[in-house]
């Protein structure tokens, strides 16, 4: 923030205490034989209990590629935390875990999810990002489905909310419907002080979002249906201002200039 606001003093104040902080999180909370980072007793002892706490380094520049990619074999692990809903906020290998009504001792949480399937993107690892995100919105439709409303926490070994769950929670499960959901499945994320819209293409149905409101501008896209990942793309673009526009599409990407009114796409 302070580069932003071109703040220097400040800029240089924090970026300094930043990298003091990054050395010690890696120095006495990073465990190289599990690839996660644990809390620290007072003591200096790491305690080594595998929460959905320990991944909250990924949205930081923090670790290395080679932890990162430890970090995401956890992630991937459907005996510890990619569980029927992911992610379980206690690992399920470990004692104590409680995926009916133990609360944080395994129950699946909207914002530790969000922080997850963003320290994913963080780190390239879009593809299953996706097939998280996917697979997590599928459990909140189908308990949806069930009861009509969306709830503090779910059961992550099955499609029931968890037995201490209070309904009609948008406070933070609205981010699975909406946050995820935009920017995670349909791949949509935008950056309004640039005028930038990055597309992630995930799907090959038709899908798209109207009437986005970003900055100065107000936007519908939407990609027409295709047969596969390696079809070529074709998107109809209306603003009422101009954007610049990257789609990311099979390891490719390519920007556009999209000029106010109608625009037709292809790549």
């Amino acid at each position: 923030m302070s580069s932003i606001i071109g703040n220097q003093k400040w800029e240089s104040k924090f970026s300094t205490k930043a990298i003091r902080i990054s050395k010690n999180i890696n120095k006495w909370m990073w465990n190289e034989k599990d690839g996660l980072y644990y809390d620290v007793k007072d003591s200096g002892e790491q305690n080594p209990v595998k929460t959905s706490a320990c991944f909250w380094p990924m949205l930081t520049s923090i670790p290395t590629t080679s932890q990162a990619e430890k970090m995401f074999n956890n992630l991937q692990d459907s005996t510890t935390f990619f569980r029927l809903i992911p992610f379980a906020t206690l690992a399920a290998d470990f004692n104590g875990y409680n995926p009916v009504d133990g609360y944080w001792l395994g129950s699946v949480w909207a914002p530790t999810n969000y922080m997850i399937i963003k320290g994913l993107e963080n780190f390239g690892f879009f593809d299953f990002s996706y097939l998280a995100s996917v697979k997590y919105l599928r459990g909140m439709g189908k308990v949806y489905n069930q009861t009509g409303t969306v709830w503090e926490n779910y059961n992550p070994d099955s499609y029931n909310k968890s037995e201490r769950a209070k309904p009609d929670f948008v406070g933070w499960t609205g981010l699975g419907p909406i946050a995820i959901l935009i920017e995670s499945v349909i791949g949509i994320k935008v950056d309004a002080p640039s005028n930038t819209i990055q597309w992630h293409v995930n799907r090959i149905d038709k899908h798209g979002i109207k009437n986005l409101h970003f900055g100065k501008a107000k936007i519908s896209i939407l990609a027409d249906k295709r047969n596969s990942q390696n079809e070529e793309l074709k998107v109809t673009i209306q603003t009422d201002n101009p954007i610049l526009l990257k789609i990311y599409k099979s390891n490719k990407e390519k920007e556009f200039n999209i000029k106010k009114g109608i625009s037709h796409i292809k790549f």
